[in-house]
């Protein structure tokens, strides 16, 4: 993937002479690419209150970055999380 951003795009200025980011970050196509492969495949995301999972085998499913996300409460009371895609046939 060809980088998106500038090394210039990440200079820090007094704030006086300081700007919001260029508005071509929140509609460009390939800056949404970006976020999804450097941010939000790679850090922690918000998928549901722990309410809704508070007891053994609640489940909560959602996408995150585009891919279908089932969390489940586990006998033991731990939670975990996995691609909603049936090994097999590939859908959720």
């Amino acid at each position: 993937m060809k980088p998106v951003f500038k090394k210039s795009d990440f200079k820090i200025d007094t704030l006086e002479r300081s700007l919001t980011i260029p508005s071509r970050w929140f509609v460009g196509p390939e800056f949404h690419d970006f976020d999804r492969e450097h941010i939000f495949l790679k850090s922690w995301q918000y998928l549901g209150h722990l309410d809704r999972v508070k007891n053994s085998g609640d489940l909560i499913t959602g996408t995150i970055a585009g891919n279908p996300v089932l969390v489940v409460r586990g006998k033991d009371m731990s939670l975990r999380a996995f691609y909603n895609v049936c090994r097999h046939r590939g859908g959720p």
